[in-house]
Parts: C-alpha cells; sequence; structure tokens
C-alpha cells in the first residue's frame, strides 16, 4: 500500500513535468518550423526577383509599361524598344529611367516630322537650318538632334523666319527694308518682312562659317 500511494502522489508532478517538457518541444520545433518558412519565402522571393531582372522578358516590359502610364506617354514609347533595349537601361535610378522614357518619346515624334512638347525655341543649326528646341539650347548649334532625321528625309517642322532677315536675301533697292526682293539660292521672290518655313535660311548674325558676327 505504501509503494501504491507513493506511486499515486508522485503521479501529477511528472505528468505535469513531461507535459512542461513536451510543451518546450513543441515550441523549440514550432520556432524552427518558422524559422525555415520564412528562410523558404526569403529565398524565394530573392528567385522571383532575379526572374523578373533576368528570365521574364514580359514582366519587365510591363514595368517599363506602367512607368510610362504614370508619365502620360504614349504606351508605343514602350512597344517600341526591344527586350535589349529596357534591360539595359533596368538598372538606371527612377529618375533617370523616366528621363529615358521622355527622350524615346521625343525621338518617336521628330522621327514622324512632328514637334515635340516644350520644343518652343527657334534656334538656328548649321546642318538643319531654322529649328525648334527645347528652352535652354543655344541659339546657334553646330548639329541639332533634328539632324539625323533630316537625313533620314523627314520634313522638319520649322519656325517661321523672314526673308529680310537671312544672308541670302538680295534686297529690293528702292526698298530694301519692306519690299520684294531676290533669293540667292534659288527661292522665289518674298516680301523681306514676310514669314514663312525655309530649310536655306542663314540668319544675318552668322558669317558663312556659322560665326556670330556680334562676337
Amino acid at each position: 500500500m505504501g509503494a501504491l500511494a507513493n506511486l499515486l502522489k508522485n503521479s501529477p508532478r511528472e505528468a505535469t513535468e513531461a507535459r512542461g517538457e513536451s510543451q518546450e518541444s513543441q515550441e523549440s520545433q514550432g520556432g524552427t518550423l518558422q524559422t525555415t518558412g520564412a528562410k523558404s519565402q526569403e529565398s524565394q522571393e530573392s528567385q522571383g526577383g532575379m526572374v523578373c531582372n533576368e528570365a521574364n522578358p514580359a514582366l519587365r516590359r510591363a514595368r517599363w509599361l506602367a512607368l510610362c502610364a504614370d508619365e502620360w506617354l504614349p504606351l508605343e514609347t514602350v512597344h517600341g524598344l526591344s527586350d535589349a533595349d529596357l534591360e539595359a537601361a533596368e538598372d538606371l535610378p527612377l529618375y533617370d529611367r523616366r528621363r529615358y522614357l521622355h527622350t524615346v518619346a521625343e525621338g518617336r515624334q521628330m522621327a514622324m516630322g512632328r514637334l515635340p512638347e516644350g520644343f518652343t525655341k527657334k534656334a538656328y543649326c548649321d546642318g538643319c537650318g531654322a529649328v525648334w528646341m527645347p528652352e535652354g539650347h543655344p541659339d546657334h548649334l553646330q548639329a541639332c538632334p533634328w539632324c539625323l532625321h533630316r537625313l533620314a528625309g523627314v520634313s522638319l517642322p520649322r519656325p517661321m523666319v523672314p526673308c529680310g532677315d537671312c544672308v541670302f536675301f538680295l534686297p529690293y533697292p528702292g526698298n530694301p527694308a519692306a519690299g520684294t526682293g531676290q533669293c540667292s539660292v534659288g527661292h522665289r521672290s518674298r516680301w523681306a518682312m514676310q514669314l514663312h518655313a525655309c530649310q536655306e535660311f542663314w540668319p544675318k548674325v552668322l558669317d558663312k562659317a556659322g560665326n556670330n558676327k556680334a562676337e
């Protein structure tokens, strides 16, 4: 009876200790599983990032299309770029990626002979003649962004210029300031102050070498 009493007396304590050890074991295993799950998730995210950046051109293009829409640019801006172009610009800072898209959009407009937004400054290019440029560009350029498109046969949108300000204009002796005159490069006669678009326009402020006479 004494042995049986001791057994019954000690059983609750041993059972409690056993439950405590079991709970600690489960918590330990749960922590291990949680850590393993977190590492697994990190690994999957890492692999997913690599897939997006390197092996999945469709996802990369989708990100560029979203950025294009955010800039209110035509989606054709991205559609016209190759996968290699997008991959090469993928690691640029966000500001540079936005600027890149605007530059591409401007180039598309210029290739179609259209005036891009912001091209409001009248300038003179040695190759193209009178052209529109963004504000901040110099008045005289040895070459400009329009040159490539002019050489490709694109008809450029040009600012209106008066014949009287051109070195090729031969004024009428009787009224040189406002009368009609002749063009020494073969264009038809016009009034000295008549505004028109002309590819051959060469400002009187420049000499034949393109240097500013006022300097």
